[in-house]
């Protein structure tokens, strides 16, 4: 697919994430076997959910795919009670000496890469990668490095089956759908140039 002329003009920039004021984004979750979102008797339950969608953390709504414009990324540490005491997100610090500083001891600190994003209409997403989930982040990273701009492509998030030691489990998908028109290149750009930083440890549990 060509590159539109707008974006051949552009030189890559390094985008960062620090203070910006705006109302807090949705975090989009990806659903397993054991999500409380499939458990009838849970509070958290979502009819019509399946493993291996995706879910909108404020609206409740699953879809198999979603279209993004990535405005930034940003490393975190995130505060996660175990499972044998119920499982659940909690913080996400900045660095590990504030998540040993600040997270309860008895919980686990998982080192993760958050995705601040644009959806199609203009809404503000976060999308958490953390675990087996890192390999794809840093895969999107490397496309996004390829296409010369973070603003540049639209990507189409999707699942995909996995297995490990433990069993089959569903991962994140990433693939380029089409270049970014000039319009929503100069939205998520004003909103990195704004930054957003703030925003990304205010997630909602996924």
């Amino acid at each position: 697919m060509k590159k539109p002329q707008f974006l051949k003009q552009i030189n890559n920039s390094n985008n960062t994430l620090s203070d910006v004021q705006d109302d807090r984004p949705s975090t989009i979750g990806l659903l397993q076997q054991m999500s409380p979102e499939l458990d009838p008797s849970n509070p958290k339950y979502i009819p019509d959910a399946k493993a291996g969608m995706l879910f909108d953390s404020k609206t409740r709504e699953v879809f198999d795919s979603i279209n993004l414009v990535v405005v930034g990324s940003k490393t975190t540490f995130v505060e996660w009670i175990p499972r044998t005491r119920g499982g659940g997100f909690v913080a996400s610090y900045t660095s590990m000496e504030e998540a040993a500083s600040q997270a309860d001891p008895s919980n686990e600190i998982q080192k993760g890469i958050d995705f601040f994003c644009l959806t199609s209409d203009g809404r503000k997403v976060i999308v958490p990668f953390y675990k087996s989930k890192l390999k794809v982040a840093q895969r999107w990273t490397s496309l996004i490095i390829k296409e010369g701009h973070t603003h540049a492509g639209v990507w189409t998030v999707s699942s995909v089956s996995e297995k490990s030691q433990k069993g089959s489990y569903f991962n994140y998908a990433i693939s380029f759908k089409e270049w970014v028109t000039e319009d929503m290149f100069k939205e998520a750009t004003a909103l990195a140039d704004a930054s957003a930083d703030h925003l990304l440890p205010e997630r909602t549990d996924i």
